[in-house]
């Protein structure tokens, strides 16, 4: 369902290492890349 609804961008860079925890920086990438408006754990 989510999916569907997705949409697919291009990754100009990487923001990586910018976080504690390096398993986060894949969350910060895709929401720093695709200009998210809000952003719920």
């Amino acid at each position: 369902m989510l999916a569907a609804r997705a949409n697919k961008i291009k990754n100009p860079f990487l923001w990586r290492p910018q976080l504690n925890d390096p398993k986060d920086e894949m969350v910060l990438e895709v929401a720093a890349n695709g200009q998210i408006q809000e952003h719920l754990t």
